[in-house]
């Protein structure tokens, strides 16, 4: 009886707000591919089936982390410079990626945003027509950014975590490839991820204006 008593104690209580804390917290400690609906009620000590009053399946649960993640984005403040207001919103969304990786992913691979994002791209695109850009110029111009934080996010994560790739480039035959071999004498290494990021998003967001 005790023992019945201390399990239902140590059950969290089953709402869609505590399923998708544990189940954010579990693709940042296992990875996206680790989610199911199983697992969550696994850690939650629940049967699965009580998950489904309060999510209706897995892409329900996904867009529900996604709006976690939104909810927590300080988004900065407007800045008479619009150059300056864009680059902040993008360290926002970078800082975000760089956290949560898989984001970046559900979207590619299954179109799914969090409608709290609209507000961030709707001043992102106040930045770019203040800075003289219009129609499909200001499209590609947002193409060309949001490509440079998505690749950089994912290659930066990639690096941190020495996969198969990163080895391969590291043990390359020198004579073979000399000029990979001067690639990576110059290389900073990883602890200039972050300044690197700042740099190169200076230099492409400073060329956006037209004529520049």
């Amino acid at each position: 009886m005790h023992a019945v008593q201390r399990r239902r104690r140590e059950t969290p209580l089953l709402t869609r707000d505590s399923i998708v804390t544990t189940a954010l917290g579990i693709i940042r400690s296992e990875g996206l591919d680790a989610l199911t609906m199983r697992r969550v009620a696994r850690a939650m000590n629940v049967a699965p089936m009580s998950l489904y009053r309060h999510i209706a399946d897995r892409e329900d649960l996904i867009l529900g982390i996604m709006n976690r993640v939104a909810e927590g984005m300080e988004l900065p403040p407007e800045d008479e410079s619009p150059e300056h207001e864009l680059m902040a919103l993008v360290r926002t969304l970078h800082k975000v990626f760089r956290k949560d990786p898989w984001i970046i992913l559900v979207f590619a691979n299954q179109g799914l945003a969090s409608p709290l994002a609209l507000t961030l791209l709707d001043r992102v695109f106040a930045c770019l027509y203040r800075m003289g850009l219009d129609g499909k110029a200001a499209i590609n111009a947002w193409q060309l950014v949001s490509q440079y934080l998505y690749g950089e996010a994912l290659a930066g994560r990639l690096a941190e975590e020495q996969t198969y790739a990163t080895r391969l480039l590291c043990e390359a035959d020198r004579d073979r490839f000399p000029h990979l071999a001067r690639m990576l004498a110059d290389s900073p290494g990883p602890g200039h991820v972050e300044e690197d990021f700042e740099v190169n998003l200076a230099a492409l967001v400073n060329r956006l204006r037209p004529g520049s």
